[in-house]
């Protein structure tokens, strides 16, 4: 009687299939991305030339994932779109200089493990403090910024400080924080990191 009632009311809200599934799809596309960034590492893994090509394919159907926040049920930030570019175009970055230098093997390691973070935090749950994998992740690329913004190798002109200003310089690129999203991670950043995102 009572739910009959409320019905009268209350409007039943519609998930869409494609936003159930995320979380399960995002925690395999995270560990899919580590799993790049693990061979990269390792010169008898895999060739160079084929972690590219992967990253390519990946690359051509993130226009799907970016397009998750249209879907009914999606609570994305207005930052979503903006988070998955940033992330797209890094894994782009890296796809082109894998190809151009493969030497370059172990400092795309490292940007794939950033890129792999910032895609765990990607929510569709953005104003819930519900989503536990993506809250985690977020934590994960807080410690990561707060590493680069110790100023001691920025001066370096050895390799390490080379490698550090470029890394530093991916990390800002992916850390999307902006004003008019009251998002929990954007909301978070602008409160915490003023003059970072004014």
């Amino acid at each position: 009687m009572l739910s009959g009632f409320l019905g009268l009311f209350g409007r039943q809200t519609v998930i869409s299939d494609q936003v159930k599934q995320w979380p399960d799809a995002r925690r395999v596309l995270f560990h899919l991305i580590q799993s790049w960034s693990k061979a990269l590492k390792d010169p008898e893994e895999i060739p160079v030339a084929d972690v590219a090509d992967l990253i390519r394919q990946f690359s051509e159907e993130f226009e799907t994932i970016r397009k998750l926040g249209c879907e009914e049920g999606a609570k994305q930030g207005k930052c979503w779109p903006m988070k998955c570019d940033a992330i797209n175009n890094v894994l782009e970055d890296v796809r082109l200089r894998l190809e151009e230098d493969p030497s370059q093997r172990f400092l795309m390691s490292q940007y794939l493990d950033m890129v792999a973070r910032h895609f765990g935090r990607l929510t569709l749950q953005a104003y819930e403090n519900t989503d536990v994998f993506a809250i985690r992740m977020d934590m994960m690329v807080d410690m990561e910024e707060e590493r680069f913004r110790d100023e001691r190798l920025k001066d370096d002109p050895e390799e390490a400080g080379r490698e550090w200003r470029q890394l530093r310089a991916v990390s800002k690129r992916l850390c999307v924080a902006i004003k008019c999203c009251y998002c929990l991670q954007c909301g978070k950043r602008l409160v915490l990191n003023k003059e970072l995102y004014q």
